[in-house]
């Protein structure tokens, strides 16, 4: 699938920083969720996301390097595959500075209507926003 690439910037602060003077690896996956809030907001209407939700059931995280205080930081994500009721959402989180992948991340997310908190089918309108043209 050709998709379209959502991007945001972070700068580290204290909160992020754990006894290591490094972000916390639970940061990223904070961030990873964050990432994929900010794009489902960007590509949907109000009516569709108080109809629909999305529901993580996994991450895959591999962690490159190291980001500290102060490091600007860019997150890209992208949906790389949709099922009838699953999308994979991958993140990738980078150093602005060094340049360097800080981390990798693939997750599956399962669509919900929210009345009824079940599984549903993905709208081709709710998937066709993700897909490059």
């Amino acid at each position: 699938m050709n998709s379209k690439i959502f991007q945001t910037n972070i700068i580290v602060k204290s909160e992020h920083i754990d006894h290591f003077n490094h972000v916390n690896n639970v940061q990223y996956v904070k961030w990873v969720n964050h990432a994929a809030h900010l794009h489902w907001e960007q590509e949907t209407s109000n009516a569709q996301r108080e109809k629909y939700a999305w529901m993580v059931t996994r991450h895959e995280i591999d962690y490159k390097h190291q980001a500290f205080l102060e490091d600007e930081l860019i997150l890209k994500t992208w949906v790389d595959a949709f099922t009838h009721v699953v999308s994979i959402r991958c993140v990738e989180i980078f150093n602005n500075t060094s340049g360097k992948i800080c981390v990798q991340a693939r997750s599956k997310w399962c669509f919900l209507e929210k009345a009824t908190k079940r599984l549903t089918r993905i709208p081709d309108d709710i998937k066709q926003p993700y897909i490059a043209d």
